[in-house]
């Protein structure tokens, strides 16, 4: 196996975010438009297994819960990619590829269901002079990067409740 150039991820949301690139890079490879050749596929990802390992199994903040149920569902959409196109009946490098990638999902942490979930009722706006508090926007809304449990159409918004509303006494980002 060649020797991996790059730094090894030292979080779990490090961990979480490279396992992302890698899901998209490996459907393209699974799809036939990758550079890579098979071996060299299996190597990244053996060379990556070990870190899944070392997540952490416990971390309930909502932060967390939401990387991981996004993490399972790219993991699960390149498992489906790989179910479809019947590469790992190509060649020895795809099928030990496959073996690998089954095993890469046991390594992720449970998930809450969608009805645990505190990002599902974020809908909206969490500033109370906001239409969008009143009917369901059309456009994205933005969490809360210091609580993850409110939901804002923008900053402005997200300004206002913390000057004038309740949301600086309730975040956990306090101060800022």
């Amino acid at each position: 196996m060649k020797r991996l150039e790059t730094d090894p991820p030292r979080s779990d949301a490090q961990i979480y975010d490279f396992f992302g690139l890698l899901c998209y890079h490996f459907r393209l490879h699974i799809t036939g438009g990758g550079n890579l050749t098979p071996q060299e596929v299996v190597d990244i990802l053996g060379w990556f297994l070990p870190w899944l390992r070392q997540l952490d199994q416990h971390d309930s903040r909502p932060r967390m819960l939401a990387r991981r149920r996004l993490m399972r569902s790219r993991w699960q959409a390149t498992s489906d990619e790989l179910a479809r196109s019947q590469v790992a009946r190509q060649s020895a490098e795809w099928t030990a590829f496959s073996r690998m990638w089954r095993r890469a999902g046991t390594f992720f942490p449970p998930v809450p269901d969608a009805a645990e979930s505190p990002f599902e009722p974020l809908e909206r706006c969490g500033w109370g002079e906001c239409l969008c508090s009143v009917h369901k926007p059309a456009h994205r809304m933005r969490i809360c990067r210091g609580c993850w449990l409110v939901a804002y159409c923008g900053t402005k918004c997200q300004t206002s409740d913390w000057e004038h509303g309740e949301h600086q006494r309730r975040c956990r980002r306090r101060g800022a």
